[in-house]
């Protein structure tokens, strides 16, 4: 049984939806997603990154993006499976809110 996680956002990629230290909630992915949902990816050469669906195609692959322009490019990126998506991102916890995202 997944459960629901929490993850404290490092780096700017996501600003301003997501600010360094913030932190947010994370559901299972269920298969689930429409464009413009955060996610957490299990990136092979990145790590653990959060980012924005921008698009998917016939084969089930994911474009993502950052909401900052000095973001890593998508092209960067490249295609993401669904096996690497593990959470869908709710919500922001700052130390003044609890927002939905």
């Amino acid at each position: 049984m997944r459960k629901w996680k929490i993850f404290e956002v490092e780096g700017s990629s996501m600003a301003p939806t997501l600010e360094d230290g913030d932190f947010v909630t994370g559901r299972p992915f269920d298969n689930k997603i429409s464009v413009g949902d955060l996610v957490v990816i299990e990136h092979p050469k990145l790590g653990k990154i959060i980012k924005r669906v921008a698009s998917f195609n016939e084969k089930g692959q994911f474009k993502v993006s950052g909401d900052s322009p000095t973001s890593i490019s998508s092209e960067e990126i490249g295609a993401i499976e669904s096996s690497q998506i593990s959470q869908i991102i709710c919500y922001r916890v700052n130390p003044y809110s609890l927002c939905r995202v």
